[in-house]
């Protein structure tokens, strides 16, 4: 079972690739592992060259890593432009105490 990450729960990360298109339970969909992805959910657009998080909205992207406590913070590619991303998953993940 596949679910959409978010760092404030840990049965959602860590967080290894971004969806391509919708989908439902049961469904196949696409997802890319490295590479690129093209007009990403996200908190807030991200910059040319930024640290691309995982948020702790389910599904959405931030460049803004949390600083909650019990939350995670995990890197999970570049930015491209405001929406896009290079996808390249650092499966580290650090707990915010």
């Amino acid at each position: 079972r596949i679910l959409e990450a978010q760092a404030s729960d840990i049965t959602r990360m860590p967080c290894f690739g971004i969806a391509t298109e919708a989908g439902s339970q049961g469904n196949t969909i696409g997802v890319v592992s490295i590479g690129i992805a093209r007009n990403v959910q996200r908190d807030e657009d991200f910059g040319y060259d930024d640290s691309v998080f995982v948020s702790v909205n389910k599904g959405k992207l931030t460049k803004t890593p949390t600083e909650s406590a019990g939350t995670f913070v995990q890197v999970v590619g570049r930015g491209i432009n405001s929406s896009d991303i290079t996808v390249s998953p650092d499966m580290t993940m650090v707990e915010i105490a």
